[in-house]
């Protein structure tokens, strides 16, 4: 996906905009970073789980007291659609919708700030530098060099 598809122009000059005056705020230079996902957000799976456990066992038990209905062995009439319901549960927790609507926004704040603070990291020890963004900072960093007073003089 790319950043076209995600973002209109208005909101990419906003972003622009918000960045350029944060940086005229610090010392510093801001780059956006974008990710498709912060986490696996665990805690919502297991939540969406645990619905679906309720509602096929809800459902189960409607079904055998309208129907009457009540197949096999009790045991496996009452565990199978908990089970089934709790795996189907899951999976449905890890689509991002229902992910961001299950977690708490305070929640999704602090992966968010941990997520970047991790890659802001990783850049840091110049393990995911690519190449070219590389040699311009050894340009950068020659011409600065070059442009400062010797000790001596």
């Amino acid at each position: 996906m790319t950043i076209s598809e995600l973002f209109s122009e208005a909101d990419l000059e906003a972003i622009k905009r918000a960045t350029a005056e944060a940086e005229r705020a610090t010392s510093g230079e801001i780059v956006p970073y974008l990710v498709e996902r912060i986490d696996d957000h665990a805690e919502a799976r297991w939540r969406t789980a645990t619905i679906g456990a309720l509602v096929a066992a809800l459902t189960a038990g409607a079904v055998h007291a309208f129907v009457g209905f009540w197949s096999g062995y009790g045991v496996a009439w009452i565990t199978l659609p908990v089970l089934a319901g709790a795996g189907l549960g899951y999976l449905i927790g890890g689509a991002g919708p229902v992910t961001r609507w299950l977690m708490p926004d305070d929640a999704l704040d602090v992966m968010a700030l941990r997520r970047a603070e991790a890659r802001l990291a990783e850049r840091a020890d110049g393990t995911d530098i690519p190449r070219a963004e590389a040699a311009r900072a050894r340009a950068r960093a020659r011409i600065g060099a070059a442009a400062r007073p010797s000790a001596g003089a």
